[in-house]
């Protein structure tokens, strides 16, 4: 049987461990929809019940994608590695039950539990693809367990890939220097968005509690309140900002369990009115967009989504070059595996160097790192024509990370069976 795209129809099934609001996940959901449309039988296997994601699509897709999407228990991801641990035997054998059921050829899995269950599937007659999401450097920052089952398992479990996917090239070449494996295996896919859909939901300006807000410099950044986020980088830099600056605000998007904690590090810096700290949207394109720029102070990432969607809707960006992904999308062709060691006003976005260091207490003198974000931050702010040109140019890049290019590559890396030479980036 063919597909609508003249490509024989497959059955592919895609493990994840939960949709809450994620990167990995909004990809996930991205490619159900994508392959669906192209005519194939797809299901979305998901190991905890959590699901607080956004589903794509219009009213009519939602309907269709949620009926692809089967939970395999009553877990929650909030649960500790050990209770998953004693679960994952039911999950696995539920999983292989509906493998056989539906007949699956292709298994595509993201994130490290859903790629150890995935390998541990029979191989006779189903290929496995594992995703790797996130940077090597984050997989050494899970709970003990979990870092030993990572260890331990991962370099025989490896072997039974068919293919081992990145959404970076850094994150691949990091990752192989852990875990030595064949270069043939690997894929590497850069993360994609709707540039055209999100411009037009930027044209749109929603009924919300903040928008009063841009009739004032505005400041955005957007991510879970958890450490790896770099929020408290971000703060710091900002009310160093504030001393010079007295209008401009920061509109900080997200929740997590540093949410209290962010909250009094703006009451102890004197900035807890100039700070606003909110929970995720669904449509705030068309106020993010009224932004004087975006700023990501990750210490790490796999490819980070909130960094590509600003640039769609036209916002200058100031970035961290951590790892990984951010230099990949702002300054193409300069090695991912370079950092900067001071402000880099580079082709499509501005890079800080990293930060790596922990701050001794909130009042101590700005890290240097914070300091280079506080002059990116203040030179942004006053320079109206550095913020048009990365407006224009940001735009232009986010274009080059388009369905339809990430989409024909996934296609290709399962119509291939994924036997062959290695799937290169595109860009």
């Amino acid at each position: 049987m063919k597909s609508m795209a003249g490509i024989p129809e497959m059955r592919i099934g895609i493990l994840i461990g939960s949709l809450e609001v994620g990167g990995a996940q909004t990809m996930a959901l991205r490619l159900l929809k994508l392959l669906m449309h192209r005519g194939h039988k797809v299901f979305l296997f998901t190991m905890d019940k959590d699901f607080e994601a956004q589903i794509p699509g219009d009213e009519k897709t939602r309907q269709e994608i949620s009926k692809r999407i089967l939970s395999l228990s009553q877990n929650q991801v909030r649960q500790g590695t050990l209770s998953k641990s004693v679960s994952a035997v039911r999950i696995y054998f539920k999983l292989l039950s509906l493998v056989r059921k539906n007949r699956i050829d292709v298994m595509l899995s993201f994130m490290e539990r859903a790629n150890i269950i995935n390998l541990l599937l029979p191989s006779e007659k189903m290929k496995k693809i594992i995703s790797v999401r996130i940077h090597i450097q984050r997989l050494f920052q899970k709970t003990m367990l979990k870092q030993w089952m990572i260890k331990t398992l991962y370099p025989f479990l490896l072997k039974r890939a068919d293919k081992i996917n990145f959404n970076s090239i850094e994150s691949s070449e990091s990752f192989r220097k852990i875990f030595p494996i064949d270069r043939k295996k690997i894929s590497v896919i850069y993360n994609f968005c709707d540039a055209d859909l999100l411009e037009k939901k930027s044209l749109e300006t929603p009924e919300w509690e903040y928008n009063y807000l841009f009739d004032r410099p505005v400041i955005i950044s957007s991510g879970r309140l958890v450490r790896q986020k770099g929020h408290v980088h971000l703060i710091r830099a900002f009310a160093e900002l504030c001393k010079t600056n007295h209008d401009v605000m920061l509109l900080m998007i997200g929740e997590g369990p540093l949410l209290r904690s962010l909250n009094e590090l703006c009451l102890v810096l004197g900035i807890k009115d100039r700070v606003i700290i909110t929970g995720f949207q669904k449509n705030l394109m068309g106020c993010i967009r009224k932004a004087a720029f975006f700023v990501l102070p990750s210490y790490v990432e796999g490819f980070p989504n909130a960094l590509l969607e600003a640039m769609a809707i036209g916002l200058p960006v100031i970035s961290a070059d951590c790892s990984s992904g951010p230099r990949e999308l702002l300054a193409p062709g300069t090695g991912p595996e370079l950092k900067t060691k001071c402000v880099d006003f580079a082709a499509y976005g501005v890079l800080i160097p990293p930060f790596n260091k922990t701050i001794i207490s909130e009042t101590a003198p700005l890290l240097f790192a914070e300091d280079q974000l506080y002059q990116a931050m203040h030179i942004l702010m006053e320079n109206t024509q550095i913020r048009d040109k990365y407006r224009r140019v940001g735009r232009l890049r986010a274009r080059m990370f388009s369905e339809e290019k990430m989409e024909q590559k996934w296609i290709d890396l399962f119509k291939n069976k994924m036997i062959g030479t290695r799937n290169k980036a595109l860009i």
